[in-house]
C-alpha cells in the first residue's frame, strides 16, 4: 500500500491577530512582509533551533536583515527563514539561504533564499517610496520578537514610532541617511500601515545617563534606498554603489518617538517644539 502524506503550510490568519479592529487592519498590511530567522541550537541537532533575528521580504528571492543576524554566528548558510507566521518557531513556510550580499562591511545585508517566496494573502514584499514629495508619513511600526528563545510560542510585538511627540512616549530615536556610530545590534524594519518600508531600526546606543537612543537607517533617501530599488528592478543586488556618497545628506536627522501603544499627540505645539529642540541638542552634544 502506497501512503502519500501531503504537508500543507500553516499560515497565520490575519483575522485572528489579537487587538482592536484598527490594529488588526494595520498589521495585515505590515506583518505579511516580516520574516524570522533561526539557527540550530546545537551543532549535532538540526531540529532544535533558536531565534536569531527579524528580516523583511524585498523580492521573491531576497530579504533584508540587520547586523544582529551575524551577532552569534558567521555561518549564515545554516540560518533558516520562516515567512507567513506570527510565530518564529512554527507555521508558514521555511526557506534556506544560499547567498549573502552587503553594501558595506557593516550594516544591513540581503540574503538570497531558496525556494523563492510564493506571494499570496499571507506573504508579500515591502514597498518603497517612489517619490518622497508625494508620500508623507507620521506613524510607522516595528515588528519583532522579544526574548523569543524563552517562549517559542510567543507572538511578535508591534512598536509604534512617530515623527511627532506623543503622550507616554518612552523611547527616543533618530533616523539618518548615513550612520557611523557604535551600536548594540537589535534590528527590525520600520513600516507604515500601507506596508511601505521607510527605515530600518539598526540598534541601540547609550547617549545620556544610561538613557537609550534607538538608531534608524533612513530608507526614504540615500544609498540603501537606491540599492534596494536596483535589487527590485533587476533582481540582483549591487555589490557597491560607486560615487553615490556625493548624494548623501550627512546632516539630515529625523527625530522619532516610540511607545508600545498608539500615539496620542501632544496638543501644545510650543511644548512639542521645545521638547524636539532639547532632544536634538542632547543628541548632537
Amino acid at each position: 500500500m502506497l501512503i502519500i502524506i501531503i504537508i500543507i503550510p500553516s499560515y497565520v490568519n490575519p483575522d485572528l491577530i489579537k487587538g482592536s479592529s484598527q490594529k488588526t487592519a494595520l498589521l495585515k498590511n505590515m506583518y505579511l512582509s516580516i520574516v524570522s530567522l533561526n539557527i540550530p541550537s546545537y551543532v549535532d541537532d538540526n531540529l532544535d533551533r533558536r531565534f536569531i533575528c527579524t528580516g523583511v521580504i524585498v523580492t521573491s528571492k531576497w530579504i533584508l536583515v540587520g547586523d544582529d543576524c551575524f551577532l552569534y554566528t558567521n555561518d549564515w548558510l545554516n540560518l533558516q527563514v520562516r515567512a507567513g507566521s506570527e510565530l518564529w518557531s512554527s507555521g508558514g513556510t521555511q526557506h534556506n539561504i544560499v547567498k549573502m550580499v552587503r553594501l558595506f562591511t557593516e550594516g544591513p545585508a540581503v540574503f538570497n533564499v531558496d525556494p523563492p517566496f510564493i506571494f499570496n494573502e499571507f506573504i508579500k514584499p515591502i514597498k518603497l517610496i517612489e517619490d518622497k514629495n508625494l508620500f508623507e508619513w507620521t506613524y510607522a511600526y516595528c515588528i519583532y520578537w522579544l526574548n523569543p528563545n524563552k517562549d517559542k510560542d510567543r507572538n511578535f510585538l508591534t512598536e509604534v514610532w512617530s515623527k511627532i511627540l506623543c503622550y507616554g512616549s518612552s523611547k527616543l530615536g533618530i533616523m539618518k541617511e548615513f550612520l557611523s556610530i557604535s551600536l548594540k545590534p537589535f534590528s527590525s524594519p520600520l513600516l507604515t500601515s500601507e506596508g511601505v518600508l521607510v527605515g530600518y531600526k539598526l540598534g541601540v546606543n547609550d547617549y545620556r545617563n544610561g538613557a537609550k537612543l534607538y538608531v534608524f537607517l533612513d530608507l526614504q533617501n540615500g544609498e540603501y534606498k537606491y540599492w534596494l530599488e536596483r535589487l527590485i528592478t533587476t533582481g540582483e543586488p549591487l555589490h557597491s554603489v560607486d560615487d553615490f556618497e556625493d548624494n548623501l545628506n550627512f546632516n539630515s536627522t529625523i527625530l522619532l518617538y516610540g511607545s508600545n501603544h498608539e500615539c496620542t499627540p501632544v496638543r501644545s505645539l510650543s511644548t512639542a517644539e521645545t521638547s524636539r529642540k532639547k532632544d536634538l541638542e542632547i543628541i548632537r552634544s
